[in-house]
């Protein structure tokens, strides 16, 4: 597919600025119309570098199959497989520099993962990590590491309510024995530091829990109840672990959070929303100052919160939006913040702001097919928030994304 002119002269624009030294201020610009990454295949997902050099986009289709992008995802290569047939309940990672590339997939009653140590042009043999019985199913696999890539960390659900987890300290080449978490247990978070040494495991078991390591997972705490009555937690953190922020919803509908100091004092909740939360996302930049919480009601009314004290007070930014599936993220600075969402009519919208959530632009609609989504949209970017990807299936089970890039001037910055 030929790339847009447009698209295609700011990527160039942006790139040469990236090297220089002038003060400059941000557009995005965007590849419109969608380009089609493959025609068939599910649990898509699109994950980038650092840098927003290194692009991969791995799908299930029998077999998993990982594409890589040296070139900020304007072109992809042949994918490289994993995994013999059947594989289900994928997804990958990497580390800040792109050069480590992690796998991990469900396949005949087993959990492998697998790892690329030249940014995805070859991995190693899949590793078993788990196996699971007849009646019983592995479920939400997710595998994260550090800045590095050295440290790296598994976690899936296994008999439906055991949520499970290996460490390794090589790579993702050699794993530690099983951890168990939890044995009654769902919807698990795992969230790291840069430096690996501590982790982060939140899952709900009629209640909303957290359990830490500062050993590099060798190790972990006694669970922390934040609510006894809590569902469907969300957990980030700082790049050194000191901010620790969680979200989630009570039993009686109320949006809730709490911040901790590395993990280990929690302090007494915030309620955000007696509306409920459909769906509940959070983020945070490096150091943790900045803290945007987004959700959408009952009603279908998009909501954002927003702190610039590390979650000590949020302020109410009226976005005026309806929608599904609302998706925030924010650069390491916290000052680019992106929002991406479904309107009613199942088409692509996209919000962003400059100035530390203080103020959003205007909205851009990315697609118009409305109901062709068969999955959410999810949204990636880079550190500086330079590249921006957006991926969703489409009910014809094509798998497609649309790019957008920071258009940079030597003008001052807004």
């Amino acid at each position: 597919m030929k790339l847009n002119i447009k698209y295609f002269l700011a990527l160039s624009v942006l790139i040469f600025f990236m090297f220089s030294n002038e003060k400059v201020f941000a557009e995005e610009f965007w590849d419109i119309p969608v380009k089609e990454l493959s025609k068939s295949g599910n649990c898509s997902k699109m994950i980038s570098d650092g840098t927003g050099k290194h692009v991969y986009f791995a799908y299930s289709f029998q077999k998993l199959n990982i594409k890589r992008s040296t070139d900020y995802g304007l072109n992809f290569s042949s994918p490289a497989q994993l995994g013999s047939s059947g594989v289900f309940s994928s997804t990958i990672s990497t580390n800040s520099t792109g050069k480590y590339v992690y796998a991990i997939w469900v396949e005949n009653e087993k959990l492998f993962s697998s790892v690329s140590s030249d940014s995805g042009k070859s991995f190693i043999d899949p590793i078993e990590l788990d196996s699971y019985e007849e009646e019983s199913i592995i479920q939400e696999p997710n595998i994260i590491s550090d800045s590095s890539g050295k440290y790296v960390y598994a976690i899936w659900v296994n008999n439906y309510y055991n949520v499970r987890m290996r460490a390794s300290s090589s790579y993702g080449t050699r794993w530690t024995d099983i951890i168990e978490i939890t044995p009654s247990g769902g919807k698990p978070n795992i969230i790291t530091d840069s430096s690996g040494k501590n982790v982060f495991v939140s899952f709900d078991d009629d209640s909303v829990q957290v359990r830490g390591s500062t050993d590099f997972g060798n190790t972990f705490d006694k669970p922390i109840i934040l609510d006894k009555t809590g569902m469907r937690p969300k957990i980030v953190a700082s790049s050194d672990a000191k901010y620790v922020y969680a979200i989630w919803q009570d039993e009686a509908n109320n949006l809730k959070f709490s911040a901790s100091d590395f993990g280990a004092k929690w302090y007494s909740s915030l309620e955000f929303s007696s509306l409920g939360a459909l769906t509940i996302d959070l983020t945070t930049n490096a150091t943790g100052q900045y803290v945007y919480t987004l959700w959408n009601d009952e009603n279908q009314n998009i909501q954002i919160r927003v702190s610039s004290d590390h979650g000590e007070g949020f302020s109410t930014i009226n976005l005026n939006e309806k929608g599904e599936n609302p998706k925030i993220l924010t650069d390491t600075t916290g000052q680019f913040v992106f929002i991406v969402w479904l309107d009613l009519d199942y088409n692509i919208q996209f919000r962003s702001s400059s100035n530390f959530g203080i103020s959003f632009d205007s909205k851009i609609k990315l697609t118009d097919t409305p109901e062709a989504m068969f999955t959410l949209p999810d949204i990636t970017i880079d550190d500086e928030a330079k590249f921006i990807h957006i991926l969703w299936n489409s009910f014809d089970g094509s798998i497609k994304t649309i790019d957008g890039a920071r258009l940079l001037s030597t003008k001052d910055d807004p």
